[in-house]
């Protein structure tokens, strides 16, 4: 039979440091009708160190002419007969004018399999050795990425690995540049931060001491000047790291005892708070559910037997006249008006908004950061690893979103939620409680940002100067348009949808084995998809909440908590009556020099951007082959990008810039 050259070019990883191979690597042709094969053959150039880290080698070899190929058969050959595996980015095979690129992104220990990367449903694969090839590769992946027989009883379950170490090598953090992955684990990062706090350690006399523990840290730290002023905490509750937890106030609850007499001074001429609330001009925050006693909560020891304090706070939030979005009244203690604080100029009304702060702080960072970014995401991003082949459109596009989460959530179950964390005693609540406590009522629905706001009553043009919903929204936007656009290119037809196994083996894993494991609440997560608009919709929420929106809650926490009585973490006496409060008992009550130090390091840590991030709009890993789909990929990332410069164009005219969101700082996965 007749022969032919082809060329292959080969590129090793640049990710990870053990990616290189010292073994031979043999490769095998299959044609397209899937039986014709060439003879193994040895790429290898003479003299030349080949497949090193990051490397592209190129080879050419006088082969049996299949045709362009639809199967590549990779083997190694270890002539030292140690452990030396290969981790191989993407081979690039040309026949002529013509070439077939195969996606591997993945570890070989021996032998691989590897369709061309054209996508397919499993359904339209017409091909018997392509079917035999795929239906092998997802026994194996259900090997390699097991579940976790129980792991933290409560929650949802996670791939079989106690400890980062334990991880399948492919869920394991980047690490280039040689450097040790324990320097990029939270641990060290806290560790770090800490003892360069700690060298500035001294009593605090005044509120403005707590700023030389940020300024340990960086020259540069974002703060408030006037972050006393009821203007800078409502543009922080709008655009800080929680911009999400206020709702359209109709109606006051009953435990909360403010009232039109109270409020009349603050409200627009001639308007009482029932005219306001009916304007649409009313919000309410309210924490009083979340921190009843005895509802599982747990509160870090302070000493002498005490522990810390979360108020049940309550905070009343008003467009004024001035179109400014402010805090207007809070109450620390329900159905009790001691506990009732309006805006005026007084220490009470300051220390009444740092518990308020120091309550939003905690159910930020272990409730709408930890549970409904990191958690909510993990499941569904095992069982991706578990449930599809490489040959899948959706695993192609849902790959780069979701190939961090679960290192980082390892280490976090390590190194951050425990009680005896290094950064623990920072904050006022015990992060595995809360975690647990909100676990039992997270929903899907409550994922899909634009979503969730309608549910609140907000309209984001009703909302002065609140950037991040406007920029959640018109990303979002762009992210729902991008998924549909590919979605669609595969499923024509719902029956398209009904007929997929993979996608439906996903749905069921992640939603019964991940998130039902224990009680058999799926918490709204599909177990089935019907509707090729329900599959585009469940794409753009794993797409954006790894993307926008964790970047929207995690990386500005460093800005908004640097400095302690801005946004305290931990307060030490329980909440105030009117006429309580002096600078005396707001140093009392405010984090001690060590928790500053601790909560002040947490918040540095994890702001940090690492190395490996890949940015929204991006696509550096080659999945997809498909024209039409890089098409869409293109199109998409020139939409990010000219969004990017209407952000810019925007915060050229404000003080107060908004840029959580822009393009530059919003990683595609969950790194950190």
């Amino acid at each position: 039979m007749a022969e032919t050259t082809y060329k292959f070019l080969v590129q090793t990883s640049d990710s990870y440091k053990d990616a290189g191979t010292n073994s031979y690597v043999l490769v095998q042709l299959v044609g397209r009708d899937g039986k014709t094969k060439t003879a193994w053959r040895n790429l290898d150039v003479l003299f030349k160190d080949d497949f090193t880290l990051g490397a592209t080698d190129e080879y050419e070899l006088q082969m049996l002419d299949v045709g362009l190929p639809s199967i590549l058969n990779i083997k190694l050959e270890n002539w030292l007969k140690n452990d030396d595996e290969w981790l191989c980015n993407t081979i690039e095979v040309f026949r002529g004018e013509e070439s077939v690129l195969f996606p591997i992104f993945t570890y070989i220990a021996e032998s691989i399999e590897v369709l061309s990367g054209e996508a397919v449903l499993p359904q339209n694969e017409t091909c018997e050795a392509r079917k035999e090839v795929r239906e092998l590769e997802l026994v194996q992946n259900k090997a390699t990425y097991p579940w976790i027989t129980t792991g933290t009883p409560g929650l949802a379950r996670y791939v079989h690995a106690e400890t980062y170490d334990e991880l399948p090598r492919l869920f394991k953090r980047y690490t280039t540049r040689q450097k040790d992955i324990v320097h990029n684990r939270l641990t060290g990062k806290f560790a770090a931060a800490i003892g360069v706090i700690k060298a500035k350690l001294h009593h605090v006399k005044e509120l403005e001491d707590y700023r030389s523990y940020s300024k340990a840290l960086t020259h540069g730290s974002r703060y408030y000047a006037n972050w006393q002023s009821d203007e800078s905490q409502g543009w922080q509750l709008l655009n800080g790291v929680s911009p999400l937890d206020f709702e359209l106030c109709k109606k006051l609850p009953s435990h909360f005892n403010v009232t039109n007499d109270d409020v009349k001074r603050l409200l627009r001429s001639g308007k009482t708070l029932t005219d306001e609330m009916k304007d649409g001009r009313v919000y309410i925050c309210d924490f009083t559910e979340t921190y009843t006693p005895g509802n599982e909560m747990e509160y870090m020891p302070i000493g002498d037997g005490k522990k810390a304090f979360c108020a049940q706070a309550v905070a009343l939030l008003y467009v004024n006249g001035n179109n400014k979005f402010v805090p207007i009244s809070i109450q620390l203690k329900p159905h009790d008006r001691d506990y009732l604080f309006v805006s005026d100029n007084s220490d009470d009304w300051l220390l009444a908004k740092m518990y308020f702060r120091s309550a939003h702080l905690n159910t930020h960072e272990w409730v709408t950061h930890f549970l409904r970014t990191h958690l909510a995401m993990e499941p569904i991003a095992v069982s991706l690893f578990r449930c599809f082949s490489k040959a899948h459109p959706v695993y192609k596009l849902l790959r780069r979103h979701l190939s961090t989460v679960s290192a980082i959530n390892a280490v976090g179950r390590t190194d951050l939620l425990p009680k005896t964390s290094a950064v623990a005693e920072g904050m006022s609540v015990v992060a595995i409680s809360s975690v647990l406590k909100h676990y039992k009522t997270l929903d899907y629905g409550d994922l899909n940002i634009p979503r969730a706001m309608s549910k609140k009553g907000i309209t984001v043009e009703n909302i002065p100067e609140y950037w991040y919903g406007r920029d959640i929204v018109a990303v979002w936007k762009l992210i729902d348009e991008f998924c549909s656009s590919v979605i669609h290119i595969y499923y024509k037809t719902d029956k398209d949808i009904l007929e997929d196994v993979e996608l439906q083996d996903w749905a069921r894993d992640l939603a019964w084995k991940g998130f039902a494991w224990e009680d058999g609440n799926t918490r709204g997560f599909p177990d089935k998809f019907e509707r090729v608009e329900q599959l585009v919709e469940f794409c753009a929420v794993i797409i954006a909440t790894n993307s926008v929106q964790h970047a929207a809650v995690n990386y500005g926490q460093f800005d908004n908590y640097n400095f302690s009585p801005n946004t305290p973490a931990t307060m030490n006496l329980p909440p105030h009556k009117k006429g309580e409060a002096n600078l005396e008992r707001m140093l009392k009550s405010l984090p001690n020099d060590v928790q500053s130090a601790k909560s002040v390091a947490m918040a540095y840590g994890l702001s940090q951007f690492t190395e490996a991030d890949e940015f929204i709009g991006t696509f550096k890993e080659r999945w997809f082959t498909d024209k039409e789909v890089l098409k869409c990929q293109e199109n998409f990332s020139q939409k990010i990008l000219a969004y990017g410069k209407d952000i810019d164009r925007r915060n050229s005219q404000l003080e107060h810039k908004y840029t959580y969101l822009h393009p530059t700082r919003v990683p595609n996965a969950i790194a950190i």
